[in-house]
């Protein structure tokens, strides 16, 4: 919208830069550590920050006061990170700033963004963010170009890929990082280098911070947030490949025979909490071990099952996914589906635990996502 409302140039006016080959990606894959850390560092320590001001014996409007206090003490010494910083951060994107200004920028504005957030004055976290990071890319820019003089490319461009990196390991949102941060510089010929800088960014994000900028609060107030993106295996998986095997008895059985079956241990239905009582293979009633012992004990010998069976009981579908199943269950608070076929013949039995199993790989991979990937990585 910014081409058709305000400009078609760019809001980062850049050089038509080349960003190398292949041969580069390697210094990539360390800015995206390095920018993976500073993301996690400006999180960490704007909520920690925040925290001490807390402790201190003021309220509003003294803390505003005090941090609008801070950054302008740190804005009078350094005055190019006041404002929003748009033309400051073209400038570092187009390495027209010294290596010495880059660093005070990137120290200057990181002290004065978290001193400012932290004493809870109102304010925004993208072009901040944007000028550190790329102020941050800059001076690793320098530093490569310095070192290896043959990578061919300038400073500015492993600015642009940090400003993304930067970004997207703080908000934990690397996708809408890498296509920001190429529309406002138009500088699609980098998006290989971006990428793999925010990638890198994010995974190093993930490893050091359980919650981002924008979740950090909500997760103090006992909501957790999870910023991967996740499929429920239960919208994927019909309740046919998840179902237990039908484990029934005849409506015109009588009551005595099946007691006397349930207690030889050889017998399939001697571990069966609860039994289908079927008539013509369509589920007409239910039967638990407890109702089917009281009624064991009467004297009729001739009552069947489908006397003494429950009518209550739900049935779902075979072709239904398996959270149509859950939501059916825990609308109706019931361990338990029977599962017909669209002829409304019996074929199976769904229950919690059948639920609970179809997470189990699921369940296992966030473990080792969460534990054990990442810590074998950064060892």
């Amino acid at each position: 919208m910014h081409i058709y409302l305000i400009s078609p140039k760019p809001l980062f006016s850049t050089p038509v830069y080349s960003f190398g080959g292949l041969t580069t990606l390697p210094f990539y894959l360390v800015l995206g550590l390095l920018s993976g850390i500073a993301g996690s560092l400006l999180s960490r320590g704007l909520y920690k920050t925040e925290d001490l001001f807390r402790k201190l014996p003021l309220a509003q409007p003294w803390l505003p006061t005090l941090g609008g206090l801070a950054v302008g003490v740190i804005g009078f010494l350094i005055p190019q990170i006041l404002g929003v910083g748009y033309d400051v951060i073209t400038s570092l994107i187009d390495s027209k700033v010294t290596l010495e200004l880059a660093l005070l920028i990137l120290v200057a504005k990181a002290a004065a963004w978290v001193l400012s957030m932290g004493s809870q004055t109102s304010g925004g976290t993208l072009a901040p963010l944007f000028m550190i990071g790329s102020a941050l890319g800059l001076v690793f820019g320098i530093g490569v170009v310095a070192a290896f003089p043959q990578v061919g490319v300038v400073p500015g461009v492993f600015a642009i890929a940090a400003m993304a990196a930067v970004f997207g390991t703080a908000s934990r949102a690397p996708f809408a990082s890498i296509v920001f941060a190429l529309e406002v510089t138009q500088a699609y010929q980098g998006v290989l280098p971006v990428m793999v800088t925010v990638v890198i960014a994010e995974l190093v994000g993930e490893y050091l911070m359980a919650d981002s900028i924008m979740t950090e609060k909500l997760a103090r107030r006992g909501l957790r947030v999870r910023h991967i993106y996740e499929f429920n295996p239960l919208r994927q998986i019909r309740v046919s490949s998840i179902m237990s095997p039908l484990i029934s008895v005849n409506a015109n059985d009588r009551v005595a025979e099946v007691f006397k079956l349930i207690n030889q241990p050889n017998n399939i239905l001697a571990s069966k909490k609860r039994l289908v009582v079927l008539k013509d293979g369509v589920a007409v009633g239910i039967l638990d071990r407890a109702q089917l012992y009281q009624e064991a004990s009467n004297a009729d010998p001739e009552i069947t099952m489908m006397q003494v069976a429950s009518k209550s009981f739900l049935t779902i579908r075979a072709e239904e996914f398996g959270f149509e199943a859950l939501r059916i269950m825990s609308l109706n608070d019931t361990p338990f589906l029977i599962v017909v076929e669209k002829s409304g013949k019996a074929v199976g039995y769904i229950s919690r635990g059948d639920l609970i199993k179809t997470q189990k790989d699921k369940i296992a991979d966030d473990t080792i996502l969460e534990q054990g990937f990442f810590a074998s990585v950064f060892q």
